[in-house]
């Protein structure tokens, strides 16, 4: 619970999972090191109801919206000040209203709220067909139990999030970033596990290093297991997926890549300005 109500607690004050705290401005880039061919093409346009293909075990792929439903806050207490009785039905609604849209891909974890968050998220599936909506969850990898479970640990809190989603497996399973104390193989040898046991149709990572990704994806590759996602930070001023030629690397390997915080956890969106109009309310 310590490590991770800090890991929260940094992130939302400005830390990034790979890149330490934003900058005040947006950083230079050399532009020889952009990847724009490896961006989606310009005449790709997606809608809510596009689709992209993820690898899944035993060559099934599993389909998801270009834009998925982040949970980061459902259920986080300590640090977005969460209020069931006035958040709770406004998720409600919200989540009805993307459905009814097309928008049917929920990303949460077990780190958020501690476990809250995959609770609410059970509540919105509560009654609806399985194939009515993608899940998306991650291990949360730190911690000691985790390390003396070695690769049982992805396999055992799979199943706590199976109990507070109210499913019987998830579409995506990923390794919420390389804190684990367990080697890379044997991280990969726990989530292959899930795999065959049929506790998710797809497994993935998160804020790895292009490195790392690329060590995990080959050991999982030994057990014929395909790596099917790498999610990272990215926005116009966290370009580093970029430039270090992870997009690249996904490409190449028929990893998807999935961006998060892509308006800078809302610095890009003009809510935090230093000097606010007179009479303007700031949120």
């Amino acid at each position: 619970m310590g490590t991770q109500y800090m890991m929260q607690v940094g992130l939302a004050s400005g830390m990034s999972a790979t890149e330490g705290m934003y900058p005040a401005h947006p950083q230079y880039v050399d532009p020889n090191l952009s990847d724009p061919t490896h961006m989606l093409p310009e005449n790709v346009v997606p809608n809510s109801r596009s689709r992209i293909a993820v690898r899944g075990y035993g060559g099934k792929d599993v389909l998801i919206p270009y834009l998925s439903i982040g949970t980061w806050a459902w259920g986080d207490k300590a640090t977005f000040n969460y209020d069931p009785t006035v958040d709770l039905p406004l998720i409600h609604a919200a989540w009805e209203k993307l459905k009814s849209v097309g928008l049917t891909f929920v990303d949460t974890a077990q780190s958020y709220g501690n476990g809250e968050s995959e609770r609410i998220c059970g509540t919105l599936f509560k009654g609806k067909p399985r194939d009515a909506f993608v899940v998306q969850t991650k291990w949360f990898s730190g911690g000691l139990s985790n390390t003396l479970m070695q690769s049982r640990g992805p396999k055992a809190r799979l199943k706590e999030s199976l109990n507070r989603l109210g499913l019987d497996y998830v579409d995506i399973y990923l390794v919420h970033g390389p804190i684990h104390g367990s080697s890379i193989a044997t991280v990969a040898e726990g989530m292959a596990e899930c795999l065959e046991e049929g506790m998710t149709r797809a497994v993935g990572v998160a804020n790895y290093s292009t490195e790392e990704m690329i060590k995990i994806d080959e050991e999982l590759a030994k057990s014929n297991v395909p790596l099917g996602v790498s999610q990272c930070e990215y926005s116009v001023i966290r370009r580093v997926p970029e430039v270090s030629g992870m997009i690249r690397e996904c490409k190449r390997r028929g990893i998807c890549f999935q961006g998060f915080a892509s308006l800078g956890e809302g610095r890009l969106t003009g809510k935090y300005i230093q000097r606010a109009p007179e009479h303007s309310k700031i949120q």
